[in-house]
């Protein structure tokens, strides 16, 4: 679980950067954080022997499926 609040800081820098430009969508500010973090997760996971996510597929199996859902979120403009 402290691996996972480590990456926190990627999705805060990503909504950091939308409210100083004053973005008129919140929700694709938060599809944006959110699809930065599972990536940051899903990095780490293949990237690092050390990470406890390695160890737990189905974890790594859903963050990928969050990632898809978020992504697509974004790129189809889709109000949820």
């Amino acid at each position: 679980m402290g691996d996972h609040i480590l990456l926190l800081k990627y999705p805060v820098f990503v909504l950091m950067v939308a409210c100083g430009r004053g973005i008129e969508q919140p929700w694709q500010a938060s599809c944006s954080a959110a699809a930065v973090y599972l990536a940051a997760c899903l990095y780490e996971a293949a990237h690092d022997p050390a990470a406890p996510a390695r160890r737990n597929r189905a974890l790594v199996a859903c963050e990928a499926c969050l990632l898809v859902v978020s992504c697509a979120i974004i790129v189809t403009g889709a109000n949820p």
